[in-house]
């Protein structure tokens, strides 16, 4: 975490660290989801997200999200 003013894998602001304990990984992962999964276009939010998105990026989500649903982890 060092010096940042964001925390774990979403990068959640330390503003947030009194309404959650967003420095645990898990719970940090499961707020960061929770929040983009608000928005219909997800093409739009992870390039709000990820400042280095490109088409490479988008594939690679858009492969993990169609693994994960076929496994059964969102249900």
């Amino acid at each position: 975490m060092g010096r940042s003013r964001y925390y774990g894998p979403f990068g959640i602001h330390q503003c947030f660290l009194k309404k959650w304990a967003i420095d645990d990984p898990v719970l940090n992962t499961v707020i960061g989801i929770r929040a983009l999964a608000r928005y219909r276009d997800h093409r739009r939010t992870l390039k709000r997200y990820n400042a280095n998105f490109n088409e490479a990026y988008w594939r690679r989500v858009c492969y993990l999200e169609r693994r994960n649903r076929e496994a059964g982890i969102f249900r």
